[in-house]
């Protein structure tokens, strides 16, 4: 990966764990840049603001997200909660995250950007996006079966679980279709707004707000309650 640290990242992550020994692992923002290390925006996961957040997130059933280039955790803690799996790739460090919530470990976000996250135009979150999206919900799935159902059921395949998803209805098919374009959509819509290409911003924007209304309003009330807090 080239992802570019901030000079003050590693010193004020070593500071908050000397101060807060009692958290296993922390992740911070990111400013997201391009190839060329162009700025196109800041990257910001809610929540996780306190080891308390986590526990409360695990106890509502919900699932939680990170910065992985932000990760900042002991060799111990990796080691003893196993690891990146290599059949969530790319979600694997989605899928780790929650493990280690799961495992009874402790996962904070500093409300401090210290990392900048590098935009590949060839990369497979990039290229492949709705690949991406079939794993993701595939790694939700082991995550809901592994915190209420039987062990075994953690272990189905991708490809079991693709063949799954193949018996839906076709208009249940197509509905999820259309939340992931609006997903990808709206994305796009914010990197088009930050390097200022207007005429593509209003147009990506109009195409998401009109494939999940829904979608689209929550995200821009979330930005604005953000941006209203700083």
């Amino acid at each position: 990966a080239d992802d570019v640290m901030l000079p003050e990242r590693l010193g004020t992550q070593l500071a908050y764990h000397q101060a807060h020994a009692e958290v296993d692992a922390s992740s911070c923002h990111c400013h997201y840049i391009d190839e060329q290390g162009r700025y196109m925006g800041v990257q910001r996961y809610g929540g996780l603001r306190t080891a308390a957040e986590g526990r409360q997130a695990l106890a509502r059933g919900e699932t939680v997200l990170v910065a992985f280039t932000g990760l900042m955790l002991s060799r111990r803690v990796y080691g003893r909660s196993g690891g990146l799996h290599n059949r969530f790739w790319p979600c694997d460090d989605f899928e780790f995250c929650n493990r280690l919530l799961e495992q009874g470990y402790s996962l904070v976000i500093l409300e401090q950007v210290l990392m900048c996250y590098r935009i590949h135009t060839s990369a497979v979150t990039t290229s492949k996006p709705m690949h991406v999206f079939d794993v993701l919900d595939y790694a939700s799935h082991c995550i809901k079966q592994r915190r209420v159902g039987p062990a075994e059921e953690e272990q189905v395949s991708f490809d079991a679980f693709m063949a799954m998803r193949q018996r839906d209805a076709w208009w249940v098919k197509a509905d999820r279709r259309r939340y992931r374009y609006a997903v990808i959509l709206h994305r796009q819509a914010g990197f088009s707004l930050r390097t200022k290409n207007y005429s593509r911003f209003v147009g990506e924007l109009t195409a998401s707000m009109f494939l999940s209304p829904t979608y689209g309003i929550a995200s821009i009330h979330k930005q604005l309650t953000r941006l209203s807090s700083q």
